[in-house]
């Protein structure tokens, strides 16, 4: 089965959307700075994964080593959903497929773009396997999100809190399900986190850190309607949570790219 970028009810990202797409930009723009090993990036980027493989053929090392020929500087992040493809380089079968994914890399100082094929196969009583084929594009140069600190951001993320927290306290429509409640002790489990090289900068280990535990909250009450009781109030309460999905999509992608956007 493929996984789903999106949830049905609200249309919000799932919370593991993009984790592939943001440890290959990180892992390998920190190799292609000399600072990891080959294997380390593969082990990194794979997880709990299968080795990746590249869809055409050939294996991970064989992107690194291209992207290295080609003389790339890192791999850019783009989480691109519809309506909102900033990073992206226009019209075209790169492009879309990554609004199919909801992520993909883009190499910065060559026409290469990447994305992750994700499927998942097994039983719950047979365990799961996950399968990540790489597809790689040749594709202009993409247009790099709006520039910004990783501490900007970081403020910016703050302000959309707040902001949901407010409107859906108005609504009074924030209440979750019983099991949805239960889902959110997965917020506190330090062995589920997606985590950056370490050469990274603290303020971008930082607003991941809080990026990724929102994006789980945000997936938990997008899973459905809440406590709202008329279709007015569902309708606003899932424009809340978009705006706010938004802002956790900028600050993944703000601290994903940061050795690139602040040299």
């Amino acid at each position: 089965m493929t996984l789903p970028a999106r949830l049905p009810l609200t249309g919000l990202p799932v919370a593991g959307t993009g984790r592939r797409s943001m440890l290959l930009a990180s892992w390998a723009t920190t190799w292609l700075a000399g600072l990891a090993s080959t294997d380390a990036v593969i082990a990194a980027v794979a997880g709990r994964d299968e080795p990746h493989l590249l869809d055409a053929g050939g294996e991970l090392a064989d992107l690194l080593t291209a992207l290295r020929e080609q003389r790339a500087a890192g791999l850019r992040l783009v989480l691109p959903v519809p309506g909102d493809p900033r990073g992206l380089p226009g019209p075209g079968a790169f492009t879309d497929a990554a609004l199919t994914a909801g992520e993909a890399v883009l190499a910065q100082g060559c026409g290469l773009g990447a994305v992750p094929l994700v499927t998942v196969h097994g039983s719950e009583t047979d365990g799961f396997t996950t399968v990540v084929r790489w597809r790689v594009y040749a594709c202009p140069a993409g247009v790099p999100e709006p520039r910004g600190t990783v501490r900007q951001v970081e403020h910016d993320l703050a302000d959309a809190v707040r902001e949901a927290a407010a409107t859906l306290a108005r609504l009074d429509v924030a209440s979750l399900s019983p099991r949805a409640a239960a889902r959110l002790a997965e917020v506190r489990d330090p062995r589920s986190a997606l985590r950056l090289p370490r050469t990274y900068p603290a303020a971008a280990h930082h607003l991941l850190a809080q990026a990724e535990r929102l994006a789980l909250v945000l997936e938990i009450a997008g899973e459905d309607d809440g406590a709202a009781v008329d279709a007015g109030s569902a309708r606003e309460r899932r424009e809340v949570l978009r705006s706010f999905a938004a802002a956790v999509r900028r600050a993944r992608v703000a601290a994903v790219n940061a050795p690139l956007d602040e040299v």
